[in-house]
């Protein structure tokens, strides 16, 4: 009989693509294993109308998950490496970061307008403190709206007409098979993506007898990086 793995998501249609990655990754190193995905709403998927830092900041989206990973709801956790605060429950680890995917932003506007010729007083939607910052230092005259949700939530409004542009991660939108929506990728340099932005992370309890597996599926170099940012 195969060992059953519970593996906590969020509900999110990207959260729940990134977690069937890492099973499938798991899957082809133990054949013996069956995953079962555990659907976790977190407070962040439930506070839709403040920006994040007005909340609580990171913790919002992975609070929940541990909780489930302590009382043995879950085996293991996949989140985004961004959401990660510094500080994590003694009882828990990170046991694997994943090979890094494109950490940039991206600009997303309904006809590939750049973000150099936005017209004058464009409005763009966000509900990231950071981004807000690096955007109004190269264009002043811009309007930055806040806008909470999933990915395709985001995409939904911009379609109908509430914002001009939006500046979404460049991993995300790669990992729904949405790459055509990337309209202008901002280089490091000019939009310093956030900490850990594109890397997946596999969070396990620190006496979890799966914490040899899913080390193999930790990438080196992801690490290294993570760990400079942080």
């Amino acid at each position: 009989m195969k060992r059953l793995i519970r593996v906590g998501s969020r509900e999110s249609a990207l959260a729940l693509s990134q977690s069937e990655w890492v099973i499938n990754e798991l899957k082809s190193l133990q054949k013996d294993l069956e995953f079962e995905v555990v659907k976790i709403k977190t407070k962040g998927d439930m506070v839709l109308d403040r920006r994040l830092d007005k909340v609580g900041g990171k913790g919002l989206f992975i609070k929940e998950l541990e909780q489930a990973l302590i009382t043995g709801i879950v085996d293991m956790a996949v989140h985004s490496m961004k959401d990660m605060p510094s500080d994590m429950p003694e009882e828990l680890v990170i046991a694997a970061l994943s090979k890094r995917e494109d950490p940039r932003d991206v600009l997303v506007t309904l006809e590939g307008v750049s973000f150099e010729t936005l017209k004058k007083g464009a409005v763009i939607g966000t509900s990231s403190a950071r981004r807000e910052a690096q955007l109004l230092l190269k264009r002043p005259d811009i309007k930055l709206k806040t806008l909470r949700g999933n990915v395709l939530t985001r995409l939904n409004r911009l379609d109908s007409e509430e914002y001009d542009a939006l500046v979404l991660a460049a991993a995300g939108l790669k990992r729904l098979g949405l790459e055509e929506k990337c309209v202008q990728y901002f280089g490091v340099q000019d939009v310093i993506p956030a900490v850990g932005q594109g890397v997946l992370c596999i969070q396990a309890r620190k006496d979890s007898d799966l914490l040899p597996l899913l080390k193999k599926l930790n990438d080196v170099e992801a690490e290294l990086c993570v760990a400079a940012e942080r």
